[in-house]
């Protein structure tokens, strides 16, 4: 194979080189957008529960700040159908959040066991303090001003109870949240570390071609050299030999190529 031949070769083995190299480089800066996009959507996702938590954590205070008055004055009606529409949220949205849990990722965890579980004493204890608290609130019954406040304590230890186990909620979340972020930016170090390893596999084939490339050069050219010293040495040899040193290339019509000087002081 002649020395241009070769070299085109490793042109188009380099350019093929590079092509891939592009290639699976978009291919990982793809993988890794991709996964920083869903941990943003993670973020979000996991912020919003934190909220609905936080907002169904401020609807029980809320219903608790309206029995803690009742020992100071009588609600309003329209105040007790606030207290049972705040009753019926809270327990839309801790049977919501159950369900969630129940449904993530495809599969039932211990720790979103021990969520629903804590979830559904909240949801108890919310139950309860609502049984407790409408008699109170709607004055079906007639109390003494310390046994309301009597009743009012012990809707307070419902109402403490279901707080509690929000703020266990909350702060597994919190962990929860954090060990699914060591997760994607795990994943993220992984595809830094296999394109890391790609480029420097593509680095060090570049360089061996590159080598093989000035070997088969410096190889071609000491080659080139060797045949121009062997032409000289034959062509030297064949005009002091006192004889006729010709070569013919054969073919339809036979071409003389070369034919010793001697030839010609030999006429004369």
């Amino acid at each position: 194979m002649s020395s241009p031949r070769i070299a085109l070769l490793l042109c188009g083995s380099l350019f093929l080189v590079t092509l891939l190299a592009v290639g699976v480089s978009a291919v990982f800066v793809r993988d890794i957008t991709g996964t920083y996009q869903r941990a943003l959507d993670g973020s979000d996702e996991w912020r919003g529960l934190d909220a609905d938590v936080a907002e169904t954590t401020e609807i029980l205070t809320q219903m608790y700040a309206k029995v803690a008055i009742v020992p100071f004055r009588r609600l309003q009606p329209f105040e007790v159908q606030l207290f049972k529409q705040s009753q019926e949220s809270f327990v839309a949205r801790v049977t919501r959040l159950q369900d969630y849990f129940r449904k993530r990722d495809g599969r039932l965890t211990d720790v979103d066991r021990g969520l629903i579980a804590s979830l559904e004493e909240a949801k108890r204890a919310g139950t309860r303090m609502t049984e407790l608290s409408l008699p109170l609130l709607e004055g079906s019954t007639r109390l003494a001003n310390g046994e309301q406040l009597a009743k009012v304590s012990s809707i307070w230890g419902q109402y403490r109870i279901a707080t509690v186990k929000f703020v266990n909620v909350r702060a597994t979340l919190q962990v929860l949240q954090q060990n699914w972020w060591n997760a994607r930016f795990g994943e993220i170090s992984l595809l830094g570390m296999q394109q890391d390893r790609f480029i420097t596999i593509i680095v060090c084939i570049m360089l061996g071609v590159a080598a093989l490339a000035l070997f088969l050069q410096r190889h071609f050219l000491r080659l080139g050299r060797a045949l121009e010293t062997s032409q000289v040495r034959y062509e030297s040899l064949a005009e002091t030999i006192e004889a006729v040193v010709y070569r013919v290339r054969l073919g339809a019509t036979r071409t003389l190529d070369f034919m010793s000087s001697n030839s010609l002081s030999s006429r004369r």
